[in-house]
């Protein structure tokens, strides 16, 4: 079965208390905090979350720009059918 595969750079202002991030570690329990709260960590702990959910924090963004965006669909043996490239 064919994949797409998405690559993208760009930017978004996110909204302080709907985007949440969640903190990467080996337990199965999962924690949260808002932007706001993680703007509020040490620094040396902010690399410790990331992102939840991009979707819902382009969504609520208030400001949203792409400098480029491929498509990319490849087969089984990653032979690219189908490539399409913007650039802002």
């Amino acid at each position: 079965m064919a994949k797409i595969i998405v690559e993208f750079s760009g930017y978004m202002s996110i909204d302080l208390e709907r985007t949440m991030f969640m903190r990467l570690s080996e337990s199965p329990a999962r924690e949260f905090l808002t932007a706001k709260q993680w703007l509020a960590l040490d620094e040396e702990y902010k690399d410790e979350y990331v992102i939840f959910d991009m979707e819902h924090a382009i969504d609520d963004a208030s400001e949203v720009g792409w400098n480029h965006l491929d498509t990319i669909v490849e087969d089984d043996n990653g032979i690219e059918l189908y490539s399409n490239r913007t650039y802002s």
